[in-house]
């Protein structure tokens, strides 16, 4: 695809996995009506991560379990886009949740250098700083204490890093500090 620039938008790891099991399984509660999402634990944050630790890592040997729900929602962003062959093909944007400034700012600076034009380039700005699509859980207090389950117990942050540790180091995330002493 010459004269073309791949970009793929990426978010924090942490971020992402909080968004996403909020959404799904505590504000949408889809596993009500499709008892199977969620990895069958409904709302139980540990439940679910130890069973998506576990279908991961089955993929990541090589397990030919067909791809679900949670595993469209919840696996890790470097295995879109034939990451692990085109990597080096893309411009990654990261787009931070609570501050998109950054992200905004570059994605401006690419679609002008890009000769998209104006009301196009203006179009897209206010989509993304305006408004929200309905699944967005940003300033939600279930996101907010999802977020802060896992970062306040080393057990849960610590699968939570062997889910995503490539996520935080292709994509320059930091990798949180897990603390000792709290268990599962």
């Amino acid at each position: 695809m010459d004269g073309w620039q791949k970009i793929a938008v990426v978010r924090d790891p942490l971020e992402k996995f909080v968004s996403g099991f909020t959404d799904k399984c505590i504000r949408e509660k889809t596993w009500k009506k499709f008892p199977g999402r969620c990895n069958k634990c409904k709302t139980n944050l540990k439940c679910f991560m130890e069973r998506q630790y576990t279908r991961l890592l089955r993929r990541a040997e090589g397990g030919r379990s067909p791809v679900n729900f949670d595993d469209d929602h919840f696996s890790p962003q470097n295995w879109r886009c034939e990451f692990s062959t085109h990597l080096h093909e893309f411009l990654i944007l990261n787009f931070d949740t609570l501050d998109s400034s950054g992200f905004m700012n570059n994605l401006l600076k690419l679609l002008k250098k890009s000769n998209v034009t104006e009301n196009s380039i203006g179009f897209i700005k206010s989509s993304v700083e305006l408004k929200r699509t309905p699944h967005s859980t940003k300033d939600t207090v279930e996101r907010d204490q999802t977020k802060r389950a896992i970062l306040s117990n080393p057990y849960l942050l610590d699968l939570l890093i062997k889910m995503y540790f490539f996520d935080y180091v292709l994509f320059g995330y930091r990798i949180p500090d897990v603390q000792a002493g709290v268990s599962d």
